[in-house]
């Protein structure tokens, strides 16, 4: 009776954790599919080529998605490149130079900026980003850094804390300096976790919203927008138009959407393969 009593809570948990495991991955599914259907009304009387025009401008029937895409693609960029470089020296620090009490402040201070809502990186970034670099890309790429920093910098940190101690008192009993062992011995160790964290990076950039509408202008000024100039995302696009869009505005708008969501999912399946190799 005791081995009874004591099997059965944890094969209920085992099977709790298998259909909750199960239930991810089709709700996932799902939201995909229901997007593929909603965009697949635009390709009744739409020609697909029309995706690939240069303008956007639904109310007069262009639905042109490559100066929305180039807008994604080039804030991401920047985003990621400064979040990278604002990221990696922290994540360094905070795991092999700092003391338990910084390491412990660090972290938790990191882990509230991770978890910080966008709309409050958006208001932020309009008082201290747009007056000085203006409604573009720039201010779009820094507030996006600022949330996506964070998250990197702990992936990165969780990366180098999980080295075995031994590398690093190797190094040192060679007569290496802390900062040699970090840069010859630790950060090759890890380098398939940092592109796995990168491009994971990459993907939260593609798909945030509300920040990036808040400060890069909205407007398409060229088809590659430059640093200081006014874009559009994809997603900030479909934040903005989703309330007035009907029609082939709002399966247009779908269509974006089922591209943001593959970009992501490559990104994602990618960083899976990288780390895992």
């Amino acid at each position: 009776m005791t081995s009874v009593s004591i099997e059965l809570p944890a094969v209920g948990w085992v099977v709790c954790q298998g259909v909750i495991g199960a239930l991810a991955p089709l709700i996932v599914l799902g939201m995909l599919a229901v997007t593929a259907f909603e965009a697949a009304d635009f390709f009744q009387d739409v020609p697909f080529e029309a995706l690939l025009a240069d303008k956007w401008s639904p109310l007069e029937g262009a639905f042109g998605l490559v100066p929305l895409l180039s807008g994604t693609l080039v804030t991401t960029f920047w985003a990621v490149t400064i979040a990278i470089l604002i990221g990696t020296p922290c994540a360094i620090h905070l795991a092999c130079l700092a003391g338990p009490r910084e390491r412990l402040l660090g972290h938790i201070t990191l882990s509230t900026l991770a978890a910080m809502p966008s709309v409050i990186i958006g208001l932020i970034s309009i008082i201290w980003l747009s007056p000085l670099l203006g409604f573009t890309v720039a201010a779009g790429s820094l507030s996006l850094a600022v949330m996506i920093a964070p998250t990197y910098a702990l992936l990165t940190y969780s990366a180098l804390r999980q080295l075995p101690h031994e590398l690093t008192a190797a190094g040192v009993a060679l007569g290496m300096s802390r900062m040699s062992v970090v840069r010859r011995l630790l950060l090759p160790s890890v380098r398939r976790q940092l592109i796995g964290n990168i491009v994971l990076s990459s993907g939260r950039a593609i798909g945030e919203a509300t920040a990036v509408s808040m400060v890069i202008g909205n407007t398409v000024e060229s088809l590659v927008p430059g640093p200081f100039e006014a874009g559009r995302t994809l997603t900030s696009t479909i934040l903005i138009e989703h309330l007035g869009a009907v029609g082939m505005h709002n399966s247009a708008l779908f269509v974006a959407a089922l591209i943001v969501a593959s970009l992501i999912a490559v990104l994602s399946l990618s960083a899976y393969w990288l780390t895992r190799r």
